[in-house]
């Protein structure tokens, strides 16, 4: 859901003024980086010669190390260990331990010994950025963490007397340039600084943080207090899952049968629930488009709770229990009553169970209802926003950066480049099922009093929340400690210190304007952007709905006035700023206006710009109502015309703006691409769902309403919370840059699909299915007396 200069953004927040620089052109990169060196009082040129060249630098290095040991100031510490002082151009640089400073020194002379070890430690080394990255567009060389781990302490000879231990070197302001290295294993992370620091003071710079480490060592992503609790509370969630489905397994029928669940009723001897076709049914809280229930607050009386005890004592099933004479004379019999208690567990442990979650989950079984495209169109789009996350976010990664250039350019890759269309589609969708399902709520008196109103709002941030603070657990607590890369403390540390302060703003759902003016590239869980304009468009839908049910011109007026309204904005604020586009980011912005952060957003996450394809779902919405399940007759020359002209539509928005890519763009046309692309897209995506819903969808319309789409569906959710930290993942932790070619693409594409689904079924089974069980014991009615 990122743009690409974004999405580069979130993967190294330093790098924003860069990162679009490195597909366009080499030599004006390497004249960045040779300026930033003269700045930092050195000669590119003459250093990289250097440290590039194996005899010479080793000896720059031994005899700057051995030169400095010698003055050192020496600190003992009060358990007799020693360490060295290194001092830097602005004050010291850190405590170095004597072993580690004699490691260091043994390494060095081991290498110009041609000791196997350490030369296979060396080698393994990346260079720093040549003359090759004029052309091949490279600046970043990882070098070989397999072979410098490979390298083991010999416990018996004593050589090497450390492991080998891959490092990660980068220069701190511009990240884009960066090579591994291999040291000690008896080396922290601090004192590889210290010493790579010295060393590059004695280079000539001027700046103690002008490079930036990172090592693959135990205490670079230590455990913290929070990644503990919160670890502590999703092994809580799993072991009720587990309990809960081993009560379903052994216990839940029994404990329905059992008397004990009803308070004892006088002079009764035995009477026992009878398990009836009404136990066996479930009230699954989803139907073929698992939003629908988002946007509903319909509460079926006599509804199974989790599969339990029934809501409503009328529906609960009976046996003849003691008789009773009324005044009348008439012989009744006694209503068993339930246990509250008894109820309210079994409804909590059900809701955890797996065995009635997981094949509510993967049913493809559609119900009744004429929804069914909706499912296609949703997981089609999901699988829209991962192929464009899969090719963006490796931008800035890649090994072949040039070649990468060839294909972007491609008329094909603009389904990559333009894939942020992918989340108007979500929008039309949710427009769509807010207008739809609230009004047949309104139409049907079920939101009327304020509780109805209210539950409509909690439900919806019910059903969104937990899951979503658990996806923020898992990518800001939990991914650091999936594996060990070069880029891994880096990025964790960027996410934790983004998250740290405005974590509260995400279950608000304002976190697209706070902080303000909000930057994606340096965001907390940047993709959740959509969240919070879903959340903030969804607040506001029942005050257009209600006026658009009571008089049809007056709501179609409000939403007229607010899609001028956003679309002026959206024009205005575009030529203000002087946004271009070009999705390879070839041609300037056309004024200055940006302000100080080239990175703000101003257009992209704001609701002001965005909610013209919600009003266009919105208004599909209220015209499928109105029909009021008629059948629309439509002529087939209509029909035929109406779908020509949606996908020359869609067709026109993704690919119609290839020839810009290849000339200078006037603002003019920018200003009219940006304003009209969204909502053209919206209105096409529309007619589909229209189309498809009143029979006239054709083989397109059998092909959405498969049954496959139908599990897949009801995971879209969390498989839009987890696919980009499924990326990351691959990204951050991968020890080797990226070769991209199509087929290498085409791989990763489909294993973050695969991995994506697979992570979301998990999630949705521990966290998602639960919370949905809660709700319904939370708004339960059970009979006691």
């Amino acid at each position: 859901m990122c743009n690409l200069d974004m999405a580069a953004g979130q993967l190294n927040p330093h790098a924003d003024m860069f990162w679009s620089r490195i597909p366009r052109d080499g030599y004006e990169t390497m004249s960045a980086l040779k300026q930033h060196f003269a700045e930092n009082g050195m000669d590119y040129d003459s250093v990289a010669e250097l440290m590039n060249d194996d005899v010479r630098s080793v000896e720059f290095m031994t005899k700057g190390l051995r030169d400095y040991v010698k003055k050192a100031k020496i600190q003992v510490s009060p358990t007799g260990d020693r360490s060295y002082i290194l001092d830097g151009e602005t004050g010291p640089l850190g405590a170095v331990s004597a072993r580690c400073i004699d490691d260091n020194l043994q390494y060095l002379g081991d290498i110009q010994n041609y000791v196997l070890y350490a030369r296979r430690m060396y080698t393994s080394r990346g260079q720093l950025p040549s003359e090759k990255g004029l052309y091949t567009l490279g600046f970043r060389d990882y070098g070989d963490a397999w072979l410098c781990e490979s390298n083991k302490e010999n416990k018996t000879s004593g050589v090497p007397a450390f492991d080998g231990q891959y490092c990660f070197t980068y220069i701190y302001s511009f990240p884009i340039a960066g090579w591994g290295i291999c040291t000690p294993s008896t080396c922290t992370q601090d004192e590889i600084q210290a010493v790579y620091t010295f060393w590059w003071n004695l280079l000539g710079a001027n700046e103690d943080t002008f490079l930036k480490c990172e090592c693959n060592s135990p205490d670079s992503q230590p455990w913290r207090d929070w990644d503990i609790a919160f670890l502590s509370i999703m092994a809580f969630m799993v072991a009720l899952v587990m309990v809960g489905s081993a009560y379903e397994l052994f216990l839940h029928k029994r404990v329905l049968k059992n008397k004990v669940l009803r308070a004892p009723i006088k002079g009764e001897e035995e009477n026992i629930y009878e398990e009836t076709k009404d136990e066996k049914k479930i009230v699954d809280s989803s139907v073929d488009d698992p939003e629908a229930i988002d946007h509903t607050t319909e509460v079926k009386n006599g509804g199974m709770v989790n599969g339990g005890f029934q809501n409503d004592e009328k529906n609960l099933p009976q046996k003849s229990s003691s008789l009773e004479v009324a005044e009348r004379g008439e012989v009744q019999e006694k209503k068993p009553k339930v246990n509250l208690g008894w109820a309210v567990l079994d409804g909590i442990l059900m809701s955890f169970s797996a065995i009635t979650n997981l094949p509510k989950m993967l049913s493809a079984k559609k119900s009744s209802s004429t929804l069914a495209a909706l499912n296609g169109i949703r997981v089609l789009s999901m699988w829209w926003v991962i192929l464009g996350h899969s090719g963006q976010f490796y931008f800035g990664y890649f090994a072949n950066p040039a070649q990468v250039n060839e294909i972007a350019y491609s008329f094909g890759f603009l389904a990559i480049m333009n894939s942020t269309f992918s989340v108007d589609t979500f929008f039309v969708l949710s427009g769509f099922l807010v207008s739809y399902f609230t009004l047949k709520a309104i139409d049907s008196k079920k939101l009327q009093s304020a509780f109805s109103w209210g539950v409509f709002y909690f439900h919806r941030w019910w059903r969104l929340t937990p899951v979503y603070m658990a996806a923020m657990g898992i990518f800001v607590l939990l991914m650091p400690h999936f594996a060990e890369g070069p880029r891994n403390q880096d990025f964790h540390d960027h996410e934790r210190n983004s998250c740290i302060n405005v974590w509260w703003t995400h279950p608000l759902y304002i976190n697209n304007f706070y902080p303000w003016p909000y930057n994606l590239g340096t965001a907390c869980m940047s993709w959740s952007w959509y969240l919070a304009n879903d959340m903030q468009f969804f607040v506001i839908s029942p005050i257009i709905l209600v006026i658009l049910y009571k008089s049809r011109k007056a709501g179609l007026a409000l939403i007229t006035s607010l899609m001028v309204i956003s679309l002026s904005s959206l024009a205005v604020l575009t030529w203000y700023y002087g946004y271009t586009y070009n999705p390879y980011g070839t041609q300037p912005y056309y004024n200055d206006n940006l302000g100080d952060d080239p990175g703000k957003d101003t257009i992209y996450s704001k609701p002001y710009t965005r909610i013209p394809t919600y009003l266009v779902g919105m208004v599909t919405g209220y015209n499928l109502f109105s029909l009021r399940n008629k059948r629309v007759k439509m002529p087939i020359l209509v029909a035929s015309l109406g779908w020509l002209c949606a996908l020359g539509t869609l067709f026109g928005v993704i690919y119609g703006i290839w020839g810009g890519t290849k000339r200078y763009i006037e603002q003019w046309e920018s200003v009219l691409y940006f304003t009209l692309s969204r909502v053209s897209w919206g209105v096409g995506v529309a007619w589909i769902i229209f189309a498809c819903l009143t029979g006239y969808g054709g083989f397109i319309g059998v092909f959405l309403g498969w049954g496959f789409w139908v599990p897949l569906a009801k995971m879209t959710y969390c498989a839009y919370l987890l696919h980009p930290i499924i990326i990351y993942s691959n990204i951050i932790f991968d020890k080797t840059v990226y070769h991209a070619d199509y087929m290498s693409l085409s791989y990763t594409y489909v294993g973050n699909i695969v991995f994506s689904y697979a992570s979301a079924a998990i999630l949705s089974l521990v966290v998602e299915a639960p919370t949905m069980g809660l709700e319904k014991v939370m708004f339960g009615k059970f009979k006691t007396s």
